[in-house]
């Protein structure tokens, strides 16, 4: 007969596991447990936040490329008030993506300081 552990560490078993190996082969097997559905995975906590901001920067960055493309086209198109009005939002975007860039570092650290998530 198996020994038996206690309930928590019995419902823990049960509880379905990390899905980022599903997503990103690389990144192999996450021990922790599932609790966010992203797309048609469960992930844990930190792999949704890590891929919800990875996704949001890569959208960011689209559009500041498309922004880029209209500000070198539109040499003497357009007026200086125009181009202002571009270069505002343009820089806010850049920001967003640094401060994302920032909070991936801090999540990527934190799994690899924890990565069984038991602290």
């Amino acid at each position: 007969m198996a020994p038996k552990g206690n309930a928590d560490e019995q419902s823990a078993d049960r509880q379905p596991r990390c899905e980022i190996g599903k997503i990103r082969k690389a990144e192999g097997e996450c021990p922790r447990p599932s609790e966010v559905q992203f797309d048609e995975s469960l992930l844990c906590v930190r792999h949704a936040e890590l891929l919800r901001l990875e996704d949001h920067s890569e959208t960011m960055l689209r559009e500041v490329f498309r922004m880029d493309q209209w500000l070198e086209s539109a040499d003497g198109q357009a007026d200086e008030a125009d181009v202002r009005r571009a270069e505002h939002p343009r820089s806010e975007l850049v920001e967003q993506i640094r401060l994302n860039r920032t909070r991936i570092a801090l999540i990527d650290n934190a799994l690899l300081k924890d990565p069984d998530g038991t602290t």
